[in-house]
């Protein structure tokens, strides 16, 4: 399951009952919940289509204790996906960096996929340097003081609240694309905590 809003990623159950979709819900989630959200999932049978789903109640709690949120059920007709990297919510690491020596500025990474990152910055940032389509020449995905994954061209796309999404180029010497999977990797099981709904 992944909400976008909410930047949450993560292996859940879920039960249809009267023409409402019960969500079960991991720790943690409820404060970045809002209603009309869109919660999402991949298809099992056709993992190219994701069936989407707006959220109506945020919070329930069933007979057994399970937390869980409601969703308007879906109509039915599953969706093309509408990317087709999986994405990782970083915003808990405080160590995890993207250090652009051209414009002399280092910004959090609040998510990350193999090809991409969202940063946190500022309006006056992306009026000023962070234009887009302009092409950074060099980067540097800093985890820590001690892993550095390496950045050939780093380019802005697209820009929502206090962030911006940028898309790059791995460095293809060295080891750096396999630090990069391994970090993806991590994440991913960090991230995915299984939770599951049973009937009330």
């Amino acid at each position: 399951m992944e909400i976008d809003a909410a930047m949450a990623r993560f292996n859940t159950g879920i039960l249809l009952r009267s023409h409402v979709v019960l969500v079960g819900k991991p720790d943690g989630l409820a404060a970045s919940l809002k209603k009309g959200d869109m919660a999402r999932f991949r298809v099992p049978w056709d993992p190219r289509n994701e069936v989407r789903m707006a959220i109506a109640v945020l919070h329930m709690n069933l007979s057994n204790g399970t937390e869980v949120f409601l969703c308007e059920t879906p109509s039915g007709r599953a969706h093309p996906v509408r990317r087709a990297l999986d994405r990782f919510n970083t915003r808990s690491f405080k160590n995890l960096h993207l250090d652009l020596p051209a414009l002399k500025e280092s910004f959090a990474i609040v998510d990350l996929s193999a090809s991409g990152c969202r940063l946190e910055a500022s309006p006056k940032l992306f009026r000023n340097s962070l234009g887009v389509k302009r092409r950074i020449w060099q980067g540097k995905i800093m985890v820590g003081e001690r892993l550095r994954i390496n950045l050939d061209l780093v380019i802005p796309r697209a820009y929502q609240d206090k962030t911006v999404g940028m898309e790059f180029v791995v460095n293809r010497n060295g080891n750096h694309s396999r630090d990069l999977t391994t970090l993806l990797g991590l994440l991913a099981i960090r991230e995915v905590s299984p939770v599951y709904p049973q009937p009330a």
